[in-house]
């Protein structure tokens, strides 16, 4: 599955998020952050997943997911992530 596969699929899971409306980035990164070091992989995925959503644009949201699935084991959706959040950030 592509990166743009993965939008869709977590537009689909998060209908009620639009690019750009949410002021909440700083917190969801925090947020994320905090569950991921809990050991809450899940409930990090959910926060990152939606400040993606949220800010499109922003590296913060990739690298929030990148770093979940490092945690995971999960290399090749580690790499996806890590990969646009520096694209995003260059």
């Amino acid at each position: 599955m592509d990166l743009s596969e993965h939008l869709e699929q977590f537009r689909k899971q998060y209908p009620q998020i639009r690019p750009f409306e949410e002021e909440d980035d700083v917190e969801w990164w925090n947020e994320g952050l905090d569950l991921m070091r809990a050991g809450k992989l899940d409930q990090a995925e959910a926060t990152f997943t939606k400040l993606v959503l949220a800010q499109p644009d922003h590296s913060d949201g990739f690298n929030g997911l990148g770093l979940v699935y490092e945690k995971r084991n999960d290399r090749l959706h580690a790499e996806l992530f890590l990969r646009e959040a520096i694209r995003q950030a260059e």
